[in-house]
């Protein structure tokens, strides 16, 4: 089901990004996963054929299956990729600060149809999740101190590792 492109005149969307209070099951709007269908017909006219869209809501990316799978975000990108969409959704795992959150998990859109889960930005446990949480909280805590919090869902995951490591 491709609803294709807004065709008045305002332009579609590269970018879509939600701060606000989330669950497993949905987010602070009223979207739920019962809801998707509406929320696609909403967004879909106004999308372009590429999307990054961070959701900065907890447990977002929960889900009973492997990698979060059944969960919010991931249902998301399953109803997105079956309406041609292509890109990503960036959702947090868990409770925790909107941007200081590290538990981040990463779903691909793939144009074409439903995923299983999604990969963690960066993995709990890695070389590189110290670093991350404490880039992330320092940049809640110092203004100034970077914007990794904010830049990270327009990066590659080898990128991510990449400023981490630098």
């Amino acid at each position: 089901m491709n609803l294709g492109p807004a065709r008045d005149g305002l332009g579609t969307w590269d970018v879509v990004a939600f701060f606000g209070h989330g669950t497993r099951r949905g987010i602070q709007t009223g979207h739920n996963v019962a809801t998707l269908p509406r929320l696609l017909r909403a967004l879909r006219p106004r999308l372009s054929g590429r999307v990054v869209m961070p959701l900065y809501a907890c447990s977002t990316a929960g889900g009973a299956g492997p990698g979060g799978d059944g969960g919010f975000a991931d249902r998301l990108r399953d109803v997105l990729s079956e309406a041609g969409v292509t890109g990503h959704i960036d959702a947090h795992t868990v409770l925790g600060h909107s941007t200081a959150n590290p538990y981040v998990r990463r779903f691909y859109l793939d144009g074409q149809g439903a995923g299983l889960g999604g990969d963690w930005v960066v993995a709990p446990g890695s070389p590189n999740w110290r670093p991350w949480v404490r880039q992330l909280h320092a940049e809640r805590d110092e203004p100034g101190a970077g914007t990794l919090r904010f830049d990270f869902p327009f990066m590659t995951l080898p990128e991510v590792d990449a400023a981490l490591e630098g």
